[in-house]
């Protein structure tokens, strides 16, 4: 092996080792910010911890139109905060398949 050979090998060592390095230090920075988010009761911040591949707002679907910061009752269990199974249905019934597909 030349010495040229080997420097481009050394580099394109370096070069990866450096996206490595890079990749870990997103991930840190996004961890911390998630568990900041959750500590700090931040959930709109929060969302920006995840790729949007699609969005699904399922809380839209639920509301109760009379009390839009409440679950419509037809909806929910007695717990207010689990979907009976006619909310699960509508929350089914809710998402546009063509996200899962080209």
């Amino acid at each position: 092996m030349t010495d040229i050979e080997s420097l481009e090998k050394r580099v394109k060592f370096l070069e990866k080792e450096c996206r490595r390095l890079s990749d870990i230090e997103a991930i840190r920075r996004l961890r911390y910010k998630y568990w900041r988010c959750i500590h700090h009761s931040l959930w709109d911040d929060l969302m920006d911890c995840y790729a949007n591949d699609a969005v699904v707002d399922f809380e839209a679907v639920l509301k109760d139109p009379q009390n839009p910061n409440q679950m419509n009752p037809a909806y929910f269990i007695n717990d207010h905060l689990h979907p009976n199974d006619a909310g699960y249905k509508l929350m089914a019934d809710s998402i546009d398949l063509a996200i899962f597909g080209k």
